[in-house]
Parts: structure tokens; C-alpha cells; sequence
């Protein structure tokens, strides 16, 4: 359910709302992206996106490399989905947290799992 308070899309011509980012741990409110979820799946995850040439088919917090081993297990999932829904589920994340840094030694995939606690514990949200 969207929530009716979330701003407008920031593309041109999309009459949906953004999607939330995050919640605020200490107000509980809610930190909105700029796109909704559909425009955000054709920028970022259907190949119009800068940095979508870097998605691996693993999470490479296999080497726990954020503090905790990835809960996700890959390899299982290939074996029963389609290579191209599994990564499909993968994401890019920008280590730094600056979603305009595309260079390679700033990318890693992550699952979604991994992804999300990454950008909570960074408060990457907050694009400083």
C-alpha cells in the first residue's frame, strides 16, 4: 500500500508516488527516494542503469566482508530459478555510498538481505 504522504516521482510523466528509502530508528518516520518502484526496476535493475554492467550472479558478502556472513544462499536458488531471476534479486551497491561513483572499485553485489542491512548500518540513505 502506498502511503498517500509520499512525494510524486521525480520522472517526468510518472503520475505514481516514491518509494521509502528507510525509516527514521529514533522518529520512526520515513526517508523517500526520488522514483517509484517502477522507475526505479527500469534505472537500476533492467539495464538502463550506469552501473548495472557490474551485478555478479553471487553476493560477495560471501567473504563477510560487512561484519556478518550473507544469509542468502545463492547457489540453492540457481539450482531451482532461472540464472536471470536470481540475478534479478542481486544488487549493485555502491560502497561508498555515492550513488553518482560508478567506478568499478566502488561496486559490489549484494543480495537484497545484505543490501539492506549495509545501507542501514551506513545510513547510506542519507547521501552525504
Amino acid at each position: 500500500m502506498c502511503n498517500p504522504n509520499a512525494p510524486k516521482c521525480a520522472t517526468e510523466d510518472c503520475h505514481r508516488k516514491a518509494k521509502w528509502a528507510a525509516r527514521n530508528h529514533n522518529t520512526g518516520g520515513l526517508y523517500y527516494g526520488k522514483l517509484c518502484s517502477v522507475c526505479s526496476n527500469i534505472k537500476y535493475k533492467m539495464g538502463n542503469g550506469a552501473h548495472r554492467w557490474a551485478v555478479k550472479n553471487y553476493c560477495e558478502n560471501i567473504d563477510g566482508r560487512l561484519g556478518f556472513n550473507c544469509p542468502t544462499d545463492v547457489d540453492s536458488l540457481m539450482a531451482i530459478f532461472p540464472k536471470s531471476q536470481v540475478v534479478s534479486g542481486l544488487d549493485v551497491d555502491h560502497i561508498d555510498g555515492n550513488h553518482e561513483n560508478n567506478d568499478e572499485t566502488n561496486l559490489q553485489t549484494l543480495c537484497k538481505t545484505c543490501h539492506y542491512f549495509k545501507t542501514q548500518l551506513n545510513e547510506d540513505w542519507k547521501g552525504d
